[in-house]
């Protein structure tokens, strides 16, 4: 290396590691004197290059199943052909290198589709930010990536849209650096359908069992939404939940039937759907004794139905609707003119039809809860406050544990019943504080204020006096005048 005069040179050190450990190395610079020159004295330049090998550490935050490859696993719903939903995908670099990743999407039947988030730009590059940009021209241009700093984490958009009536399956692929080998897989698993029927408003069932034991097959199934959560319900106390029934034929009538027991109630538990109609179904439940429902069966049946009568004709059905009439009775109380009218409410008959063979089809509907009595455990039943001045305020706290698993509401009331306690107020602690003159004036305010008390104020009612007529006051001057008149005549002529 050749430096100029009152220049400098810059070399570069390149660190490839291995493995992950620490690593030493000597860097020494000789000044090389040409033969037949002045005679300079030699000088060395040395100094220990140090460095550590780590390995760069990628996480999948979001989300957090993983399947028995130990891969990160999206579970999409069981959805209708047409439909998209759309799962986050976290990915945070836990490592104390900066890292970058290329993404790859790896979908046979173009169901899946990634999308970055606007935070996902900010690290999107299309070049190498390691090496200088000049000189770089002649270099063929490279694969564009994101790069994470330590403890940074980027999110993306995975999108599912059925496009076939089964179960569907892809990957994404992040490759971390330039080596293809490093890679983490993150599984996508989907399921589209054409059921001509679907119940609409259930949710999944997180804390069943076969949830996490479907994560441990080779094959993992889509998210069934075929569970309804009550939690926590009173004993006697109705408790209701409400999802959807929705027909998707465009010209089939169908008709549904719940097989339930008590104690849950659906309503309607019998009724008709007509083409792309949905109905809601409200399941009550009312326990008497305290129980517990896990995963209780209840099965519904539904069939394709044609009307005797033409559709247009036939009113949509089921078992709430009734009419509602007023009958006239033979009793009759005494005094009344007129017998007594009660109220008649009749549910109304079901259309005629029929049932089209081979159409009853089953859907099954999970229920849990738990029902439980209110428990209140109160250990402090006397609060006991300090002696407390006048315009000073006292505070004190106790707990309250709610020892059963439903939500307990609670209020206070001041028992009317019970008088306070009276304590004459303390003069002598007063004059510890205060000057005489402010003790004897807060004295008699004091002397006042339960004077008061002891003699509240009587409030009479004003009554308003009417004003006399016009025509009567006249009357009364002319008769004030002629009285007058006459004492006159009465004092000069007796």
């Amino acid at each position: 290396m050749s430096v100029p005069g009152s220049s400098y040179a810059v070399a570069t050190v390149t660190f490839t590691p291995p493995d992950e450990q620490n690593y030493n190395c000597t860097f020494k610079a000789s000044l090389v004197i040409p033969k037949g020159s002045v005679k300079i004295k030699p000088q060395t330049l040395t100094f220990t290059i140090s460095g550590r090998g780590h390995e760069p550490q990628l996480t999948v935050m979001c989300p957090s199943a993983r399947s028995e490859r130990g891969n990160a696993v999206l579970r999409f719903k069981r959805l209708r052909l047409g439909d998209s939903e759309t799962l986050p995908l976290v990915i945070r670099n836990n490592g104390s290198i900066p890292v970058k990743i290329m993404l790859h999407l790896e979908d046979k039947h173009g169901a899946f589709f990634l999308k970055g988030r606007a935070s996902t730009l900010r690290i999107f590059h299309t070049e190498d930010v390691e090496e200088d940009s000049v000189g770089n021209e002649s270099k063929p241009p490279k694969k564009p990536f994101f790069l994470l700093h330590c403890g940074q984490s980027t999110e993306f958009d995975v999108i599912f849209k059925p496009t076939r009536a089964r179960r569907l399956e892809g990957e994404i692929c992040l490759f971390m650096g330039d080596m293809c080998s490093n890679k983490t897989l993150v599984e996508l698993v989907g399921e589209g359908h054409k059921d001509e029927f679907t119940l609409d408003g259930l949710e999944e069932d997180t804390m069943e069992g076969n949830a996490e034991s479907s994560l441990k097959k080779d094959i993992i199934d889509a998210v069934r939404m075929n569970h309804l959560q009550f939690g926590d319900c009173l004993v006697g106390k109705r408790c209701s939940r409400t999802f959807t029934i929705t027909n998707h034929t465009r010209r089939k009538v169908m008709r549904f039937e719940w097989e339930a027991d008590a104690p849950f109630q659906f309503s309607p538990k019998v009724g008709h759907l007509c083409p792309r109609r949905a109905k809601d179904i409200t399941v009550t439940l009312k326990s008497d004794v305290p129980a517990t429902f896990r995963r209780h069966l209840v099965k519904c049946k539904v069939t394709k139905i044609n009307f005797e009568l033409p559709q247009r004709e036939v009113p949509d059905w089921d078992d709430r609707m009734c009419t509602v009439s007023w009958k006239s009775t033979t009793r009759k109380d005494p005094g009344d003119k007129f017998p007594k009218i009660e109220k008649v409410v009749e549910i109304d008959p079901e259309p005629a039809h029929t049932v089209v063979e081979e159409s009853s089809q089953e859907a099954e509907v999970y229920l849990s809860a738990v029902a439980a009595h209110k428990q209140l455990k109160l250990k402090t039943m006397v609060v006991q406050f300090k002696d407390t001045q006048p315009s000073q305020t006292r505070t004190t706290t106790f707990k309250i544990h709610n020892a059963g698993k439903e939500a307990l509401e609670y209020s206070w009331d001041y028992a009317a019943d019970r008088e306070p306690v009276n304590k004459p107020f303390s003069f002598t602690l007063m004059r510890r504080f205060l000057s005489d003159e402010t003790v004897k004036h807060r004295r008699k305010l004091l002397r006042s204020y339960w004077w008061e008390l002891e003699h509240p104020p009587k409030i009479v009612p004003k009554v308003r006096q009417r004003r006399p007529d016009r025509r009567l006051r006249l009357a009364r001057l002319r008769q004030q005048r002629r009285d007058r008149q006459w004492r006159w005549d009465w004092i000069f002529h007796p």
